[in-house]
Order: structure tokens, then sequence, then C-alpha cells
């Protein structure tokens, strides 16, 4: 990739902590994405510039959504651990009062 590195494409390498457009194409590639070919396929007479920015902005989207998929699950977990605690002290505190209304019964 004969782009020059800029200073916005450097800020967004090192968030994605990789060093350059290559790493960010192998970063798609391992995931099952070819960008160069998406834009080439798209429009063959494309600048090569223009496949290196689409390959960094695929990059970006990717590397963000699983930033976000991660921080999401991490929340459904909360959540999901949250609603458990509540059943539990709903749960306590139904058999709690049976407990009580039992004894005053008896």
């Amino acid at each position: 990739m004969n782009t020059p590195i800029t200073e916005s494409v450097r800020r967004t390498l090192d968030e994605m902590q990789l060093s350059s457009l290559e790493e960010a194409y192998q970063y798609c590639m391992d995931r099952g994405i070819d960008p160069k070919a998406l834009v080439m396929d798209t429009q063959p007479i494309a600048f090569e510039s223009a496949a290196d920015a689409y390959t960094l902005g695929t990059a970006l989207a990717i590397f963000r959504g699983a930033k976000q998929q991660k921080k999401l699950q991490t929340s459904s977990v909360k959540v999901f651990r949250r609603a458990q605690n509540q059943a539990a002290s709903q749960n306590n505190a139904k058999w709690v009062s049976v407990t009580a209304h039992w004894r005053l019964v008896c």
C-alpha cells in the first residue's frame, strides 16, 4: 500500500493498535472481509488510495463494533445478574411473608 500515512491515519491506526495499512488490511481479511476486492469490484478504475481508505474505514468499523459488542455483552451480564438478584430478593420476601402468615395462623 503506497498511501502516505497522515496524522489522522496514524491516530486511527493507533486506536486499533495497528502499525500500518497492511495490518489493517490483514485485520479485515482475518474477519472474512476483503475491502480491496469490494472497492475494485465496485469501481475497477479506483485509485489504490481509495482502496486503502476503504480498508482503514472497514477495519475501524470492525474494531469499534467489536468494542461495542463487548460492552453490550458486559452490560447484559450485569443486567442479568441484577435481575437474578432482584428475583431472589422477591422470592425471599414472599417466603418470609408466607412463613410469617403461616405462624400467625397456627
